[in-house]
């Protein structure tokens, strides 16, 4: 698939920080799932909006603490909050514009942050691409994906990594959406493997969010490349119960371990 051997030299350990330039990436827009049930009442913190929602004092406050901290990396995920050349129809309003990024990208590297672009192409979080997530699979979205990939690689100059998110394509979360878009099988691995390719052709490693392992171990063992960095993810606790007394599940905290066995 890869020749496994290109980026292994470039391991770097890291304190990263993830951020979100675009938020529309969650959920349907606000306006279509006003009283659903299943739904938070803030609808503004999950649902996707025509503005951007990004503070820029707060950012500048925020990244200055970061590299006080000790952070070398943050993590933006871009989404609907740039002005794309290619497709300036996706960006909200405020979207910010390239020269403002690369400006954000060039602070950063004073404090010591390198900055990473995220753009997520899972078909649960790609709200932000407007009528393109609508059109997975298609000769359009393959366009358009590369379109967005490359203009990203070039703002960011080029970077090292490119994270393509990739989480959560199944039933359970996308049960509330007005639209359920699920890839399964050789579908998936070949948009995969599309995401990755134009992401290397670029100059930058590409990185996914590694759940499609939970359920597809022995597929994904025979795979998945190397040359695609991975992130498991958990949000529960590791060592003590949960409030309602139940331990946290050993699959997802195993799944660290079996990665770094997989190699």
């Amino acid at each position: 698939m890869y020749n496994d051997s290109v980026f292994l030299d470039q391991r770097k350990f890291s304190w990263a920080f993830l951020a979100h330039l675009g938020y529309n990436m969650w959920a349907d827009p606000v306006r279509d799932k006003r009283g659903v049930p299943g739904i938070p009442q803030n609808l503004t913190q999950v649902c996707a909006e025509d503005h951007l929602r990004f503070d820029l004092d707060l950012w500048h406050k925020t990244t200055k603490a970061l590299a006080e901290a000790g952070c070398n990396m943050i993590v933006l995920d871009i989404g609907e909050g740039l002005q794309y050349e290619s497709h300036p129809e996706i960006a909200c309003k405020g979207a910010w514009s390239k020269d403002i990024l690369q400006e954000e990208i060039f602070n950063l590297k004073m404090l010591g942050i390198e900055a990473i672009p995220k753009l997520n192409f899972s078909a649960c979080h790609d709200e932000w691409m407007g009528e393109y997530g609508r059109m997975v699979s298609t000769t359009p979205y393959y366009r358009f994906c590369e379109d967005v990939i490359t203009e990203a690689c070039e703002v960011f100059g080029p970077p090292r990594l490119f994270h393509l998110g990739m989480d959560e394509e199944t039933w359970g979360h996308q049960r509330l959406y007005n639209l359920v878009v699920i890839r399964q099988g050789e579908q998936w691995w070949y948009d995969l493997d599309f995401l990755a390719r134009t992401t290397m052709r670029c100059g930058a490693r590409p990185w996914i969010w590694s759940d499609y392992i939970w359920h597809h171990e022995e597929e994904f063992f025979k795979k998945m490349s190397r040359d695609i960095l991975q992130s498991n993810w958990y949000y529960g606790t590791f060592h003590v119960h949960n409030p309602n007394g139940e331990y946290p599940s050993d699959r997802y905290i195993e799944t660290y371990e079996l990665l770094d066995r997989l190699g």
